[in-house]
């Protein structure tokens, strides 16, 4: 029994290590990619602060609004890894890993318009299908929303 409970919390030691590791790394890949878009060249004070939130808000939402898989994905997007090394990575289809960075994008573009105070988007949602016409009805104002 002894033996068992070291084995035990040699594991449970180790699983916490790599998860704390993990999320550190995480972590310093993220910032890398706020600090080099905070500090674009030619930009003015106004500018550059408004940059730095917005850096701020997608850094946040990446961490808090995506799955573990979308995260993978943009992270190794915008470190400009190519796609089918990248889907290879993941263990999806190259066409998978395309949804899967445009539902991550979809969030991420919600969260900036929520910052931002504009109409609220679903990230969830991706068509109306109430919006959608039928043979009977006018066309909706957004023919991008229907899709047959």
């Amino acid at each position: 029994e002894s033996s068992f409970l070291s084995w035990a919390a040699g594991v449970t030691w180790r699983v916490v290590a790599d998860e704390f590791r993990g999320r550190e790394r995480r972590q310093r890949a993220l910032q890398g990619f706020v600090t080099v878009a905070a500090q674009a060249p030619g930009l003015g004070p106004d500018d550059a602060l408004e940059r730095a939130e917005r850096s701020t808000v997608l850094e946040r939402a990446i961490a808090t609004r995506l799955s573990e898989r979308q995260r993978l994905a943009i992270v190794g997007e915008l470190a400009g890894e190519p796609t089918t090394a990248l889907a290879r990575r993941l263990g999806v289809t190259p066409n998978a890993l395309y949804k899967l960075t445009h539902d991550a994008r979809r969030k991420l573009r919600c969260a900036l318009n929520e910052a931002e105070r504009r109409p609220p988007c679903s990230a969830d949602a991706s068509v109306q299908l109430d919006a959608c016409p039928t043979k009977d009805s006018s066309p909706p104002n957004d023919q991008r929303a229907c899709i047959r």
